[in-house]
């Protein structure tokens, strides 16, 4: 073989290896592109769950907030038993667990 046809053939492969790494790159583009579209959908749809969650979170507080001053106005005596029966249990607990060494 000559030089010219091993400049020729090495030219050739080079060629070729710029095409595959072109094609590649092409291929890595449009695969990000892919990734970031479906990342940005789900972002999306995730943004739009935690918004309605924390609504559904809030109008629960409400209620139970409601319901609190409810049974304290109308019935005081029920809301200082169930103070004492919770101060009572955490009483209880912290007492069982400074005893457990």
């Amino acid at each position: 073989m000559t030089d010219t046809t091993l400049n020729d053939k090495a030219g050739a492969v080079a060629d070729q290896a710029d095409k595959d790494v072109k094609d590649a790159g092409r291929s890595l583009a449009d695969t990000a592109d892919q990734v970031k579209k479906t990342v940005t959908e789900k972002a999306g749809v995730a943004k739009d769950w935690a918004v309605d969650r924390s609504g559904v979170a809030r109008d629960w507080a409400l209620d139970q907030s409601d319901v609190i001053r409810d049974t304290v106005q109308t019935k005081p005596f029920i809301s200082v038993g169930i103070s004492a029966a919770s101060a009572f249990a955490a009483g209880l607990v912290l007492g069982v667990l400074l005893t457990r060494r």
